[in-house]
């Protein structure tokens, strides 16, 4: 008779199957249990979370990424102890953080694109350490915050599981507390299944975080594009980066939606209103959610024909695929059978402008790699209706782009000398002949 490979697997020094650890913990309706999905192996836990808003009644997991089962029971213990005080803060028409924290994660947090998911949970993580998920939010003032900002300063905030620098900038403090002030507005907007708000009103608004009184901004020059693009090709086997600083020259879009074009994001038919053809930026990869079709530009037109005679690419095929071969995934279309490979990676892009920085001796722009080149498109632009810019550009907020990418720049500034408009006396209107 043949022996089952998984039985004997898992089957102890007596020859009986061994079972999957768990333990619960908590009071009813409050519980957390932590188990082993496969004996020996990672842990995990599970617990109900009652219905809030719209959203009803659902299990909750996580991953633990460890087997240690004493540290297993604490972590059940600390999200028992959240569920049961959440519980009683709503009875007595409070709201707890962790209650808070959870809902903008669940609600909003887990959609957001590109790293926005794992900087969402980052972020709960210091706050919860900070605050503690049984707190009452409406307990949370000015003072807090400030306590906040000078030992978020201090590198006294570690939260488990994340490592953060011990000398954050006031930009990223500003961002965890940006980031606590989304989630108590969230939660005004949140209503519990009694029919009352989670949160009647934010208790921190109107709360200045830390400004950074000198952003390091540095924007890129043409010359500098001009010594990366020399050396672009040498220093990728694949010969597509020179295409690449083309189109970041050209386009001026975010690194990571060049990144993501595909073959079928080109249309080279020539018209009217684009008579080098156009290309289609998808705000599926945008962070702002913008893109649609724009006229290329004429290096941006020699950039694709340069990234074509490197990659032939048609349909769905990316036109920066990765260079690991084995690297493939289903067509959009969800067609097992045709197998396409990933596109570039944002930091695959960095390490290769990296490579060519190097190459061509050039120092590293401190604060920026590719959002250099977007600040030099923008800032070449200037002179144009802010509106058209933002559009080409991909920029929502006017305001960003006026200020955080559209800087001063010599030829500019002696125009604005030498260039005036002489306000003068409004003349007086000559009598009318009789």
């Amino acid at each position: 008779m043949k022996s089952s490979h998984n039985s004997t697997r898992i089957r102890g020094l007596m020859g009986r199957p061994r079972k999957c650890w768990s333990v619960r913990v908590g009071e009813v309706g409050h519980g957390v249990v932590a188990y082993e999905r496969r004996p020996g192996g990672l842990l995990h836990l599970r617990w109900w979370t009652p219905a809030v808003g719209d959203r009803s009644g659902s299990w909750s997991y996580r991953a633990l990424k460890h087997a240690d089962r004493e540290q297993a029971e604490k972590t059940a213990r600390e999200i028992a102890a959240q569920l049961l005080a959440s519980t009683l803060a709503a009875a007595a028409g409070t709201t707890t953080v962790g209650e808070v924290l959870s809902t903008y994660e669940t609600d909003v947090g887990q959609h957001t694109k590109g790293q926005g998911p794992k900087e969402a949970k980052r972020r709960v993580a210091i706050w919860t350490a900070f605050l503690g998920a049984t707190r009452t939010v409406q307990t949370i003032d000015f003072p807090t915050l400030d306590r906040f900002v000078r030992e978020r300063r201090a590198g006294a905030i570690q939260p488990e599981g994340h490592e953060l620098p011990k000398d954050p900038s006031n930009r990223a403090i500003a961002a965890d507390l940006q980031f606590l002030r989304a989630a108590l507005n969230h939660a005004t907007r949140v209503v519990r299944s009694n029919g009352e708000r989670l949160l009647a009103t934010n208790p921190v608004a109107g709360y200045q975080p830390p400004e950074t009184t000198q952003p390091r901004r540095p924007v890129a020059t043409y010359d500098r594009f001009l010594t990366v693009f020399e050396h672009a090709d040498a220093v990728d086997p694949q010969k597509l980066f020179g295409g690449f600083m083309m189109l970041v020259e050209g386009l001026g879009w975010r690194v990571s939606a060049i990144c993501a074009l595909r073959a079928r994001d080109v249309d080279l038919v020539a018209s009217p209103t684009a008579p080098r053809g156009r290309i289609f930026k998808n705000p599926e990869h945008d962070k702002e959610g913008a893109g649609g079709w724009i006229p290329m530009s004429e290096s941006v037109r020699a950039g694709i024909d340069r990234v074509r005679a490197a990659n032939p690419a048609i349909g769905d095929w990316p036109l920066f695929p990765a260079p690991v071969a084995r690297e493939l995934v289903e067509t959009p279309n969800g067609d097992a059978k045709a197998k396409i490979p990933k596109a570039w990676t944002r930091h695959h892009a960095r390490k290769l402008l990296t490579r060519a920085e190097t190459k061509g001796k050039l120092s590293a722009l401190k604060g920026s790699d590719f959002h250099a080149y977007r600040r030099k498109w923008a800032t070449e632009r200037k002179h144009l209706p802010v509106q058209d810019v933002a559009h080409v550009g991909a920029w929502r907020d006017l305001k960003t782009l006026q200020t955080a990418y559209t800087h001063a720049d010599e030829l500019t500034v002696l125009a604005v000398v030498n260039e005036p408009t002489k306000l003068r006396d409004a003349k007086p209107k000559e009598a009318s002949s009789a």
